[in-house]
Formats: structure tokens, sequence, C-alpha cells
């Protein structure tokens, strides 16, 4: 049986392990035109150990005003998942496990592992160029590394200092797009 720490530190570790791994997936799609559905769940939320005290806490925590937003827990390949709290206040819709959030910063220390990870299995290295891993890549770009992207000293502006940021930003974006964006 968990004691209470115990239980909820492996709890965030697997959120952060999941992150990762989902992020440094070997399927590229780019090049194989399909892949598995990221949303394709291993085992039901009624087979995921301990569902229902990871449902009461964190339905718990969504009440009390603590957590508005979708879990996902993986563990031994079954995975737990569930929306908490509002999407939208004012129209009164629930989050679900496909709701979207604009995630702004919080992901960028789990972007930095991801690529260092990535290093680490010989896929890339922080002193690559970006162009190498872009398609028809700006002149200007040429001499921009990996290392330079993660520590924000590449020169390349910030999109949300951009003029018609804020009209954009509720759109649903690809890496594509963002990279034409700024090209």
């Amino acid at each position: 049986m968990y004691n209470y720490k115990t239980w909820k530190a492996q709890l965030c570790i697997s959120l952060i392990l999941l992150l990762v791994m989902v992020g440094c997936s070997p399927t590229d799609t780019h090049k194989s035109g399909s892949t598995t559905s990221p949303n394709t769940p291993v085992a039901t939320a009624a087979a995921f150990p301990d569902a229902s005290r990871i449902d009461a806490y964190l339905s718990q925590l969504a009440s009390s005003g603590r957590l508005n937003g979708s879990v996902l827990v993986a563990h031994d390949g079954m995975v737990f998942s569930k929306g908490y709290g509002l999407a939208d206040k004012d129209a009164r819709i629930a989050n679900t496990t496909q709701t979207m959030f604009r995630i702004g910063s919080v992901s960028k220390q789990f972007t930095a592992l991801a690529i260092l990870i990535l290093q680490e299995r010989g896929r890339l290295h922080v002193q690559d160029h970006i162009c190498l891993y872009i398609p028809a890549c700006p002149q200007d770009w040429q001499a921009i590394t990996i290392h330079q992207l993660l520590i924000h000293s590449s020169g390349i502006p910030d999109y949300t200092n951009f003029p018609d940021f804020v009209a954009s930003w509720d759109q649903p974006t690809t890496p594509e797009q963002i990279v034409a964006r700024f090209k």
C-alpha cells in the first residue's frame, strides 16, 4: 500500500515521464504519413491500479478549485485519463481527455529534456544547425544551432511580439505553419 507522499511523487514522476516519452516518440509521421493516435487508450481507467483513488484525489482537487485540466497517468502499459473542471466556465463546458490547452512556457523544460534524450540516443546533437531539420531553411538561419534555440540566443524573434499574435492564438497551428510564419 502506498503512503500519500510516495503515491503523489510517483504520480508526478509518471506524468513527467509520459510527456518525455511522447515528445521523444520514434514514430516519424512526416515520413510515414500515419501513426497510432496518441489518444488510443492502452487500458481503461477501471483496469488501472488505484484508478478510484487517483480519481477521488483529483476530483477533490477539482471541486476545491485547485485542479482544472486533463490528466493522463501511464504505468506498466496501462493508462488512466480523465478531464477535470471546466474548459469554458461561461458555457459550462467540461474538460475532457481531448481538450486542447495553450500551455505556453510550461513546455520549455520538457522540450529541453526531450532534446537531450534524443542527443543521448544519437538522433541529434545540440550543436547541430537547425537547417539540418528544416526544409527550405532561410539563409539567415544557416548558423543557428539547436543549443542557441534552447538558450534563447538564436536571434529569431518571439512570436508573441508579432502584431497579429492575439488574433491568431486560438487557431490550431502545425509545426510547418509556425516555421513558415517565421520564415
